[in-house]
């Protein structure tokens, strides 16, 4: 999997639907992953054309907000030209994601709303946030392991038989966190997370 569609795929969530409604633990008492600071990027050919992806991850630092959250962002530089994400920006929309450990699984809870990403850039936004009756979050695992990090999204088709043959349980449109928490405990998440097609990504040296 590419990081462009780990990011539109974690965007759509949020305008088609979503996981849970809240993070799989409070970024309040939650402790961030410090592993994943810093620069990140792959490389692919398609079509004759080499594109590299940069993902940045960097501590949120909004007055009033958890430490634990994180910020990302994402570059794409494609044929020795940096390429937009829209007709006006080169950078991905910048998204915020919290951590859970859930036995050895290690999981990103990325924040949104009903239609876009989460916005935590002002003083006690996720606060705000977790108020709101559109808040969401899409979950992901990740494993880092000699400076490569893998990201493995839900697979859809996984957890809609989990929904209907009840192992999951949901609270209208949204999986219940202590059902999933629960799955993913007895499963290792190998019963819901995509192992086809992983997102993979070196750390850089910068």
């Amino acid at each position: 999997m590419r990081l462009t569609t780990f990011i539109l795929a974690a965007t759509c969530l949020f305008v088609s639907g979503c996981h849970t409604r809240r993070p799989l633990s409070d970024p309040a008492t939650s402790k961030s992953d410090q592993n994943l600071f810093g620069h990140w990027s792959g490389s692919s050919e398609n079509a004759g054309k080499r594109r590299s992806t940069h993902l940045f991850i960097g501590a949120n630092t909004v007055e009033g907000n958890p430490e634990s959250i994180f910020e990302l962002v994402v570059i794409l530089y494609e044929d020795h030209k940096i390429r937009n994400f829209t007709d006006s920006s080169p950078i991905g929309p910048k998204m915020y994601f919290t951590t859970t450990q859930v036995g050895n699984l290690r999981l990103m809870n990325v924040l949104g709303s009903e239609k876009e990403a989460a916005d935590l850039s002002k003083p006690n936004s996720y606060a705000t946030w977790s108020k709101r009756d559109t808040s969401r979050c899409a979950i992901c695992s990740y494993e880092i392991l000699n400076d490569v990090l893998t990201i493995r999204m839900i697979d859809d088709k996984k957890l809609g038989t989990l929904v209907e043959n009840g192992t999951l349980k949901t609270n209208g449109d949204f999986i219940s966190e202590s059902s999933l928490i629960e799955l993913l405990r007895q499963s290792k998440g190998d019963v819901i997370f995509d192992d086809a097609t992983p997102l993979v990504l070196k750390k850089s040296a910068d």
